[in-house]
């Protein structure tokens, strides 16, 4: 063989060796194309939604161009951290298999939160057993009211009670006094106190927060009686009825005055009888002995 041929037949198993290379690196591409793996809607798609409001039933579809059997890996992060919940069924279409993915609940958060949903199958993910796709889930602010239990009738100045409105958002209400009952009435926390009769006006709010609107305002009125007389001025006590007055009385004894009085009147007067007679003893005596003489 002539060295021009031999150099021919070298240059020619070069060239045939780099395009079977070439033939067996794209091989895979090719075919991983032509599985033909497809999502609906497409990949990196926005699902809106918001707080408080159940999301409208959302389906996510995964097409492996395959007959393989389809499962949901995984969805990351926890999808219950936006209170929502993903479930997934497997259906056929000829003898393609298809992954529908159902994200259904209410969500928790406003803002925007990234889901990536994994599916796992032979030959899925150009052979790799998973195939993933984020979507993007964005949440506004939820909207939210309240509502506040119907006035205590009968309340009267002097009275407290304890206020119990509730925002559906479960987030605490604030209570205030309106400017014109603020003479009415007063609020410490929840405690609602009754100072004077008339009309107190009370309102109630919820300021909102990252995830909910703020509440409008909700009112309630009390009308207020004045207070119960019995209650603020409690009857005296009753007191036993005093001793009948005796009279003045000895300071020494104690003793009644009139009876003493008439005692020692008595006695005085026995005494004044009893020195007349003593006076007279003798002279009765001197007439008794001169009787006896005649």
């Amino acid at each position: 063989m002539s060295r021009a041929r031999a150099l021919a037949v070298i240059v020619a198993g070069v060239i045939a060796g780099a395009a079977l290379s070439s033939a067996i690196g794209a091989g895979p591409a090719s075919a991983c194309t032509g599985w033909g793996s497809d999502w609906t809607p497409a990949a990196g798609s926005t699902v809106p939604g918001t707080v408080g409001t159940s999301l409208v039933p959302t389906v996510i579809t995964y097409d492996s161009g395959l007959s393989s059997l389809l499962t949901l890996d995984s969805v990351a992060p926890d999808p219950a951290t936006l209170g929502l919940t993903v479930s997934s069924l497997e259906r056929f279409v000829g003898a393609t298999s298809f992954l529908d993915i159902y994200v259904t609940g209410t969500p928790t958060h406003a803002g925007t939160q990234q889901l990536t949903f994994t599916v796992a199958g032979i030959g899925v993910g150009c052979g790799a057993g998973t195939e993933a796709a984020a979507f993007d889930f964005t949440f506004g602010q939820g909207s939210q009211s309240i509502a506040v239990p119907a006035p205590t009738p009968g309340v009267r100045a002097g009275q407290s009670l304890a206020l119990s409105a509730t925002a559906t958002s479960g987030l605490p209400v604030t209570y205030s006094v309106a400017p014109a009952a603020s003479t009415v009435c007063s609020v410490s926390g929840a405690t609602l106190s009754f100072l004077t009769a008339g009309t107190c006006t009370v309102e109630a709010a919820q300021a909102g927060s990252a995830d909910w609107l703020p509440a409008g305002v909700a009112t309630v009125s009390y009308t207020v009686l004045a207070a119960d007389p019995l209650a603020a001025s409690p009857a005296p006590p009753v007191n036993p009825a005093p001793p009948a007055d005796p009279g003045p009385q000895l300071a020494a004894t104690g003793l009644p005055v009139a009876p003493l009085l008439w005692l020692a009147t008595v006695l005085a007067l026995l005494g004044c009888a009893l020195l007349s007679a003593l006076r007279f003893a003798p002279r009765l005596s001197a007439l008794r002995d001169a009787n006896r003489r005649h």
